[in-house]
């Protein structure tokens, strides 16, 4: 009898310990970038994307990021983030951010964001000074 108890009884602490890790598990953020401008590459829209999920991570340090394609998030948790890229020249960014609640269906979107540089100035400063302003203005969902 006791082996049976001890067997359930591990049983019960490990689903337990599984229900706590699930509620103390990190929230996720989906995040998507994507583009209209046909002349935009992959590749800056690869540093543009980076550079923003560096920033959320900075912000946001109880998060975890995960890059996913606009069709894996169906049966994701969390949020997704998608931030839509306008233009990417030596001398402007510009995008807007959209949310969205996983749990919720809620959406939640940003203002259309532009960030203008000197002529001059390193691009990588610019589109960083993008990243955090474009977050800044377009609060993520846990926010509301």
């Amino acid at each position: 009898m006791s082996a049976t108890y001890s067997f359930w009884g591990a049983l019960m602490l490990s689903a337990l310990a599984m229900t706590v890790d699930a509620k103390n598990a990190e929230p996720q953020i989906h995040l998507i970038c994507e583009t209209p401008v046909k002349e935009l590459s992959e590749a800056d829209l690869k540093v543009v994307c980076e550079t923003l999920r560096l920033e959320i991570e900075q912000q946001f340090p109880e998060r975890r990021i995960v890059a996913t394609g606009e069709s894996n998030t169906e049966n994701a948790q969390g949020t997704v983030a998608t931030l839509v890229v306008q233009a990417l020249q030596s001398d402007q960014v510009k995008g807007e951010l959209f949310w969205q609640n996983l749990e919720t269906k809620e959406n939640y979107s940003g203002p259309s964001l532009q960030v203008d540089g000197m002529d001059g100035a390193p691009l990588q400063r610019l589109i960083e000074g993008f990243a955090r302003d474009v977050l800044h203005v377009s609060m993520p969902p846990w926010d509301k």
